[in-house]
């Protein structure tokens, strides 16, 4: 059943590694008694892409914020305190 969506869920992502990581921590947190939100009696592996499917779980990225490059007179700061 799954096989034949493959491509349907990688359109949900754009990539296959953070589809198989969507899977993998969904199926574990339902093997942990966390309620199934589709309506289908089959594995874990399976509800969790059946819910990724139809659009209950989702993802998004988390950019972390960037340190501000350092300046030539930070540079010459902590070149002047390791003398």
């Amino acid at each position: 059943m799954i096989a034949l969506r493959e491509e349907e869920l990688l359109k949900k992502t754009d990539n296959i590694y953070i589809l198989l990581n969507m899977t993998a921590k969904r199926a574990r947190q339902l093997n942990a008694g966390v309620p199934k939100l589709v309506d289908i009696k089959d594995t874990p592996i399976n509800v969790a892409l059946e819910e990724i499917m139809t659009g209950k779980i989702d993802f998004e990225f988390i950019k972390k914020k960037a340190e501000p490059e350092a300046t030539e007179k930070d540079e010459e700061k902590k070149g002047k305190k390791k003398k």
